[in-house]
């Protein structure tokens, strides 16, 4: 978790590799959408961190959340805006692939209903 805006590739970098997240994380995406320029897309995503330390009950294991991120780029398709969603952590699974496969294989109307609780 961070407070503010990071800013740049080398502040997104350093943040994603103090929390050592970045070695375990998993965004597999549920739901993309195209703005009508192409300029931008919003996208809806499913996310894993695996917990990595050791001394966690948890160790091993996967936080998991969902989220939306809304991307802008210029013309040579680089990222000029990201911002990005989400109300934190759902729960603990133990198995990411397994958690992702009972998502899609749900109705879009009870994608709430599985957590990791």
């Amino acid at each position: 978790n961070h407070d503010g805006t990071l800013r740049g590739k080398e502040e997104i970098r350093d943040f994603w590799v103090r929390g050592r997240v970045g070695l375990t994380l998993r965004v597999p995406v549920e739901e993309m959408y195209v703005a009508e320029n192409h300029q931008g897309v919003a996208i809806l995503w499913m996310a894993y961190s695996q917990i990595m330390e050791e001394d966690d009950e948890n160790y091993g294991k996967w936080n998991s959340f969902e989220g939306m991120s809304r991307l802008e780029f210029n013309e040579a398709g680089e990222v000029t805006l990201e911002v990005d969603y989400h109300h934190g952590p759902q729960g603990i699974v133990d198995s990411w692939v397994e958690h992702w496969e009972k998502r899609r294989a749900m109705d879009w109307k009870e994608l709430g209903a599985i957590t990791g609780a």
